[in-house]
């Protein structure tokens, strides 16, 4: 059973309070414009295949000063190009546990603790059918691309962490229907006050 607290028993670094602050929260991300993730997704017809591309692990530091409090971040980025019936999803992923606590994506690393990055390709296979918009295939890659890497994401954080001797950290469950609903929300065109 999941247990966030007890998750994060391996981040008890000493004399250290840490704190979990992900970017991949429940809102629509800020990147693509609000597309219909299902209308890529109705067209899939397999998964061809889902592979690692490209990794990192740094330990930059490994002490910290007492009662420091250390934010664990989990930054994402997805990119698409259709070729015909096939479509490429890179997804990007990125634990960071800063010193910094508003440490975003774009800001300085100089203050982590520790980062794990992981690009993962996934090639989609779709039928036949109308041209595909720009919104839609980022809103899939968003949804879907990113429903299909977080598992494999998972195993490559845990199975990195033990590597370098560092007790497993479970990534958090990702919710596509929560990014779904944001990013229909952000689609709706805003209400006009009525007029009196």
């Amino acid at each position: 059973m999941y247990s966030p607290a007890a998750n994060q028993e391996w981040l008890a670094l000493p004399d250290a309070r840490m704190e979990m602050v992900t970017s991949n929260k429940p809102e629509a991300p800020a990147s693509p414009a609000a597309g219909d993730p299902s209308v890529v997704a109705m067209r899939v017809d397999e998964i061809r295949f889902i592979r690692l591309i490209g990794s990192a692990f740094e330990f930059p530091r490994r002490h910290m000063a007492g009662g420091e409090v250390v934010p664990l971040n989990i930054h994402d980025h997805a990119a698409t190009h259709l070729d015909g019936r096939d479509l490429v999803v890179q997804i990007k992923l990125t634990l960071r546990l800063s010193a910094d606590a508003d440490a975003t994506q774009e800001s300085e690393e100089s203050g982590d603790l520790l980062r794990i990055r992981g690009e993962f390709e996934l090639a989609y296979r779709l039928s036949e059918g109308d041209a595909l918009s720009e919104a839609d295939l980022m809103a899939f890659a968003h949804v879907n691309g990113m429903m299909n890497a977080v598992p494999y994401w998972r195993e490559f954080v845990s199975s990195t962490l033990v590597r370098a001797g560092l007790p497993s950290y479970e990534v958090p469950p990702f919710n596509p229907f929560k990014i779904a609903s944001a990013m229909r929300a952000k689609s709706k065109p805003a209400q006009e006050p009525a007029a009196d």
